[in-house]
């Protein structure tokens, strides 16, 4: 499928899409369809596909591009953005190419990791492969794993040059959204925050979207939590939030982002294969926290998505 002329979101929730594999690396598509299609009954709006959730460091370049073509076939209505960030300006620019063939609405790029960069390189960098890349962009700020930071200069040179439809926010400078919100009013893009606990503080700032991992485990609450934001309803914000936290300071305790698979697992859903060795101190914790999660999903009764489908087809 080819989305000709595709139109990016402006608003919404995301899920980060988690990536299931099999032992041979490829990727597990029955998973990921089944996850896909639940996500898509809670009202989840878009897939943010290849994120720092979806281990994209992890995978092989045709698993990267088999799961955009997968991610795609079956989101059916939901927007989806693909994450085409490398190092190697030629990748991202091919990874891009092959979203576009899948059908995406956009791609996000983040600026090249490990090596600390220059403003002016990063800017570079994202202005030559936009050059090139046919879908709308959405930038992809996350200091804490590439190392570099967008800067409101550059964000603001690439707006004016480049097809710029969104910025998320991630990691832990959430005073950032204020001067963010700010430049994406001025500019016209919108900002999606990844700050799931500050989440209604985000809206009030001037977030318009909110991508994350946690709906890959609770698509229902991080629905009701996002609704109520969009709507500004204090009173809807309360119990989903809390309920939210609970699940965090749970999965907290698991390294990112095996926190997200064990979140999954005890909802049912199949996290597949591991894409990297785990010590075996990683591997307790890991099995405790989807032990606690599935305690609490008990508690607020909701359902084992891999019951339910079992009891669906007896």
């Amino acid at each position: 499928m080819s989305n000709t002329d595709p139109t990016p979101p402006r608003k919404g929730l995301f899920n980060a899409l988690w990536t299931p594999v099999l032992p041979d690396g490829s990727i597990d598509r029955a998973s990921l369809r089944h996850h896909i299609e639940y996500l898509r009954g809670c009202g989840i709006d878009g897939l943010m596909v290849l994120g720092s959730t979806g281990e994209f460091t992890r995978l092989s370049i045709a698993a990267q591009k088999e799961i955009i073509s997968a991610a795609n076939e079956y989101s059916g209505s939901m927007f989806v953005v693909v994450n085409t960030s490398s190092t190697r300006l030629e990748q991202v620019i091919d990874l891009a190419a092959h979203a576009k063939q899948a059908g995406a609405h956009g791609v996000a790029i983040m600026p090249p990791y490990f090596f600390r960069l220059k403003a002016a390189d990063i800017r570079e960098f994202i202005l030559r492969a936009t050059e090139k890349i046919e879908l709308p962009v959405c930038l992809y700020n996350y200091p804490e794993v590439t190392g570099n930071r967008i800067d409101p200069d550059v964000i603001a040179d690439l707006t004016e040059q480049a097809n710029i439809f969104g910025l998320k926010q991630s990691g832990a400078e959430f005073d950032y959204h204020h001067e963010l919100a700010a430049l994406a009013k001025e500019k016209n893009f919108t900002l999606f925050s990844a700050a799931d606990k500050r989440l209604p503080e985000a809206f009030k700032i001037g977030a318009r979207g909110h991508i994350g991992g946690l709906a890959n485990m609770i698509p229902e609450i991080m629905k009701a939590l996002y609704d109520a934001c969009e709507a500004g309803d204090e009173s809807q914000i309360a119990t989903p939030l809390y309920l939210m936290s609970e699940v965090i300071d749970v999965i907290s305790k698991v390294p990112f982002p095996f926190d997200v698979a064990a979140g999954m697992e005890a909802r049912g859903f199949n996290p597949g294969h591991p894409k990297t060795v785990l010590s075996a101190e990683s591997q307790a914790t890991y099995r405790s926290a989807v032990g606690a999660c599935r305690a609490l999903y008990s508690k607020w009764e909701l359902p084992n998505v891999e019951e339910a489908a079992c009891a669906a087809h007896a």
